[in-house]
């Protein structure tokens, strides 16, 4: 998440961003994402936990088209199970 975060920020104060690793990270959130058990909990702080909070704030405005990456879900589904799952403490 942290990649494609410092990535947008990047690409926001004017600077060239290849949009193939924005889609790459993108997509990576969510397919690593499957592979953690369900009712897994991560606990994150300072950093790690500002760009998971900046990460699923961003994110609803991506075109994200899950069958392509062979997730049967929808992005109101993926951000809550993720947000879910890493608990800011």
């Amino acid at each position: 998440m942290m990649a494609w975060v410092n990535l947008m920020k990047e690409k926001a104060e004017g600077k060239h961003v290849n949009s193939k690793d924005l889609k790459k990270h993108k997509n990576d959130v969510f397919q690593l994402f499957q592979i953690l058990p369900e009712g897994e909990r991560v606990e994150v702080t300072g950093d790690v936990a500002d760009s998971v909070d900046s990460f699923l704030e961003n994110i609803k405005g991506e075109n994200i088209v899950f069958a392509d990456l062979g997730i049967d879900s929808d992005i109101d589904t993926e951000i809550s199970a993720i947000r879910e799952t890493y608990v800011r403490v």
